[in-house]
């Protein structure tokens, strides 16, 4: 049984996940960013993010090819 049926069995609604991926490859190949940072910077300290531009364009078009969307939820994971 999906997650979608057994939202659907106890009479909740359906629901569809949209996940796109981030647009910068990370320099070792071991994922990819929604920004690029300095060496050693931490989004938290930055004053710049190189190549947000790029990600604001992906989600704007993700949003025209997918949306109207109800939410957006954002996640990152730092290894």
């Amino acid at each position: 049984m999906t997650p979608q049926d057994e939202w659907a069995s106890v009479g909740l609604p359906s629901i569809e996940v949209v996940a796109p991926s981030a647009p910068h490859a990370l320099v070792d190949g071991q994922g990819f960013a929604w920004w690029e940072l300095a060496e050693g910077e931490r989004s938290f300290t930055a004053s710049e993010f190189k190549g947000i531009e790029d990600t604001l364009e992906l989600l704007r078009a993700e949003v025209r090819a997918n949306g109207p969307f109800d939410f957006v939820l954002g996640h990152s994971q730092v290894p």
